[in-house]
């Protein structure tokens, strides 16, 4: 299980699909940890939803390193 922070471009509902790697969510596999939407995504550059996912399949986005969390 991998910690991943998807940041997506469009408001739209997950519907039980991981944002990480496009599989179907359910009690063993990735799970949604915190999720934020933007209120005016213009604002926040872009971005409308920020998810916390535990993803237990391989991206289908791109993958970088936090900035913030390199040492």
């Amino acid at each position: 299980m991998t910690r991943y922070i998807a940041l997506l471009r469009k408001s739209t509902p997950l519907a039980g699909v991981c944002p990480a790697c496009d599989s179907v969510m359910d009690d063993t596999g990735c799970r949604i940890g915190d999720h934020f939407v933007s209120s005016d995504p213009a604002r926040s550059h872009g971005i409308a939803q920020v998810v916390e996912v535990f993803c237990e399949g391989t991206p289908t986005l791109p993958v970088y390193e936090c900035p913030v969390c390199l040492p």
